[in-house]
């Protein structure tokens, strides 16, 4: 199981076009200096990287800021709108 703040969230984008500066939000509430976040990737980032690396994605669930975006809203758009992204991984087999 795997879960990430998206990057690619609208208010990240927006953060910093307006600023200028790294992101830093509620559940990015770090300096860029001094994050616990070894790395800053997107869902669209992640998706790619699984595919690239025989990663099965057998569950995904994007988080929202509030549960009827999830309903309004498909896994089309999370890179966007979604503030985190929670993945259940099985390793392809090789063959």
């Amino acid at each position: 199981i795997v879960s990430f703040p998206n990057f690619g969230y609208w208010r990240v984008r927006f953060n910093m076009a307006v600023s200028g500066h790294s992101p830093k939000t509620k559940n990015l509430p770090y300096e860029w200096y001094n994050t616990p976040n070894i790395r800053v990737l997107t869902i669209k980032d992640f998706r790619s990287l699984c595919r690239k690396e025989s990663i099965r994605i057998t569950a995904e669930e994007s988080i929202y800021t509030h549960s009827w975006m999830r309903n309004l809203f498909s896994n089309a758009w999370s890179n966007l709108l979604a503030q985190q992204g929670l993945f259940v991984l099985e390793k392809e087999a090789k063959h």
